[in-house]
């Protein structure tokens, strides 16, 4: 039974090319800088994901995230929405200080502590790559955040990040966090709440 739907959830997503295209054209309007990805793919195992690959921001890159990976649950997936995600960060890269051009509050800023919309499909006569049966490919709901691997660079010097964490409405539980520079390590948990603004509590 797992090969059969598997089979089919192949076949329906098997072309994430324009999917892949249209993520870019919306994530680089949104953050103003060109941000592309070299692949979109899907993985069955251990857990049903989209998987995105060698992903840019700005040029040169700022954040470079070797790997992006968005489990969720397998029957929405088939209508390309994604529910109880389980996001991981992996291999991945960001440069410090961003330049005075980075427009950083589009980066990291929600409305009222929640995912932002994609703007409107513009009308060109063309079949949105992200609509499917009237409905749009969407987040609808997180479940899990990780960093796996992730680096910030400053003049000269890397600090390692992991963290695992869970997010309930506007409120981000982070479980275990790990920040290593040479021989120094810090290790904490916590809260922090998305809205109305962002405010953490610190173990």
């Amino acid at each position: 039974i797992f090969l059969v739907l598997a089979a089919a959830a192949a076949f329906w997503l098997r072309d994430l090319e324009p999917l892949r295209q249209e993520m870019e054209r919306r994530a680089s309007a949104a953050l103003d800088m060109p941000v592309t990805i070299g692949h979109a793919g899907i993985r069955f195992l251990p857990q049903p994901a989209i998987a995105l690959d060698r992903i840019a921001i700005g040029h040169p890159a700022i954040l470079s995230i070797g790997r992006l990976d968005v489990g969720a649950d397998f029957v929405p997936l088939l209508s390309r929405r994604i529910e109880n995600a389980a996001i991981t960060i992996s291999n991945t890269r960001l440069e410090l200080p961003l330049p005075a051009s980075v427009p950083l509050e589009r980066l990291f800023a929600s409305e009222g502590g929640s995912t932002r919309q994609a703007p409107p499909y513009e009308d060109r006569g063309q079949h949105d790559p992200l609509n499917t049966s009237g409905g749009t490919f969407a987040i609808v709901s997180v479940h899990t955040i990780a960093l796996d691997d992730v680096q910030v660079a400053s003049r000269g010097r890397e600090l390692a990040l992991t963290a695992e964490s869970s997010l309930a409405g506007d409120l981000l539980s982070i479980s275990r966090f790990t920040a290593r520079s040479g021989k120094t390590a810090l290790e904490a948990s916590g809260q922090v709440s998305l809205a109305p603004r962002i405010a953490a509590t610190i173990d």
